[in-house]
């Protein structure tokens, strides 16, 4: 029962405080959960965990208000423990979020649409550059070149980012089709690493593979699976000095998969690792190696992973220098 509203409360949802003092908390509204629009009142798993945990929930919900109106709240919720450790009171704020999501969808579709429109021209600069390049040597002189192989160079990582820019927006405005099928992961991995391999003989990497020899097929979306393992080796080119070690390790346990990504770069600090995934964030290491960079790699990770629904995490290895990235494919993607 509610014992207690503030004006914000019962104006968010639409009663007045005597309408809210004593009433269920279905009164605040009909909760749905952001990501399932047709879900039930979703407090049902918010208090079963907070009760399982005794400690704090928080989660973000679309809310349908005695009026009809419909917000999304940033919903977090406490207990209040008596004495003898016994949940007495439950202490709910919600903050109205409704704008702000507004805002970034809005912000999310002009990304997606600009970069749609700058993908032609910028292949046409690409390739015009690339045509000039091929012209023998005496046809043009070294400056020259060289502001050609800068244009190459540069609409090449232009057109990276605006790969990572629509590859993020169409995740977050839900747009990212999941197409299921059948793939051998041990073919996969071995045909990523090779295609690879010309960036791997640039740094005189040694690259080492892994796989268990009874790895199951998997049932999964291969081109989030693309966006994830491409990333992490990516990071693990760009971030692994000259003659260093790549690993990638696949190995089948108890009903599920684990792939490892490892190699011998730079450690990131523990103060930075639980903001490694979040969006535009690049470690202090990161840029003084590679100034450029938009810190969408990881975070375009974290978003596939979270759209397909499996785990990924990072581990700083212990015995030597660098990092080891996971992605955990749970039992419902293999088949057996």
């Amino acid at each position: 029962k509610i014992v207690y509203a503030n004006k914000m409360a019962c104006i968010m949802a639409g009663c007045s405080p005597d309408e809210m003092i004593g009433q269920e908390m279905s009164v605040w509204g009909r909760l749905v959960e952001k990501k399932d629009y047709s879900a039930s009142i979703p407090f049902e798993k918010a208090w079963k965990k907070i009760k399982k945990i005794k400690g704090y929930y928080e989660g973000e919900l679309i809310n349908q208000n005695k009026n009809g109106v419909t917000f999304i709240t940033e919903l977090h919720l406490s207990q209040v423990l008596n004495k003898k450790n016994k949940i007495t009171f439950f202490v709910a704020t919600a903050r109205d979020v409704t704008k702000l999501r507004e805002v970034d969808r809005a912000k999310t579709e002009f990304v997606s649409l600009a970069s749609h429109e700058l993908r032609t021209p910028l292949a046409t600069i690409s390739l015009a550059a690339e045509l000039l390049l091929r012209y023998p040597n005496d046809r043009m002189d070294d400056q020259q070149r060289e502001c050609l192989l800068e244009i190459f160079n540069s609409t090449k990582k232009m057109s990276t980012l605006i790969t990572d820019l629509l590859n993020v927006s169409r995740i977050e405005m839900g747009t990212f089709n999941i197409i299921k099928e059948e793939i051998d992961l041990k073919k996969y991995l071995d045909t990523v690493l090779d295609n690879l391999k010309s960036q791997f003989i640039r740094k005189n990497l040694s690259v080492k593979r892994q796989f268990d020899h009874n790895l199951p097929t998997i049932y999964f979306d291969k081109n989030a699976l693309n966006l994830i393992i491409d990333n992490l080796l990516s990071n693990a080119i760009q971030y692994t000095p000259v003659n260093g070690f790549v690993t990638v390790h696949a190995h089948y346990r108890k009903s599920h998969i684990v792939i490892e990504v490892s190699d011998t770069g730079f450690s990131v600090p523990l103060e930075e690792v639980d903001k490694l995934f979040f969006k535009h964030f690049r470690s202090k290491d990161a840029r003084e190696i590679t100034p450029e960079g938009e810190g969408l790699g990881l975070y375009i990770v974290k978003l596939a992973a979270n759209r397909t629904g499996v785990k990924v995490w990072f581990e700083p290895n212990n015995k030597i220098q660098g990092a080891t990235f996971y992605i955990s494919i749970p039992a419902k993607f293999l088949r057996l």
